[in-house]
């Protein structure tokens, strides 16, 4: 299934149907930690696969979606709203060796994002927030639900 929506994609986009620069061309997104839930995202062959693990990173559930069009193009839309530029690598608080841990990978033509953190995170202006999420990394977060159509990912 997959092949087939990678083939009929290309061949959308080579007739100009479809907004390719809406999907970007690489994404990886992580949330979680070792003693609670945790969930990843990652584009394969233009279809998404969401996990969700349970304690212990135990593999709960994998689903192959699809988005539409409109769902790339909202998801880009949000995408553009956020501060990436200020960005840091890293946000890491070293004196907190358990919790959560975040990473994330996207690459369109027109922006990349490369950021990962553990129990920090980017705050105002990209000003790293000790276990405070809020603003910029929340509407990412919220971004990402919407591009999987509501399903859990905090």
């Amino acid at each position: 299934m997959q092949a087939e929506y990678t083939a009929f994609y290309k061949r959308g986009a080579a007739l100009g149907l479809m907004a390719i620069n809406d999907q970007p061309t690489q994404l990886a997104v992580f949330i979680g930690g070792f003693m609670g839930e945790s969930f990843a995202l990652r584009l394969q062959e233009g279809a998404l696969l969401y996990e969700a693990y349970g304690d212990q990173y135990e593999l709960r559930l994998t689903e192959t979606l699809i988005p539409s069009d409109n769902t790339w193009m909202q998801f880009k839309a949000a995408l553009d709203k956020i501060a990436f530029p200020s960005w840091q690598t890293e946000y890491v608080d070293p004196e907190c060796l358990d919790g959560t841990y975040w990473s994330i990978k996207i690459e369109y033509p027109d922006l990349t994002v490369k950021s990962e953190g553990s129990n920090r995170y980017p705050g105002k202006n990209g000003v790293p927030s000790s276990q405070q999420r809020g603003g910029d990394f929340e509407r990412l977060l919220k971004a990402v639900r919407k591009l999987i159509d509501g399903r859990t990912f905090r």
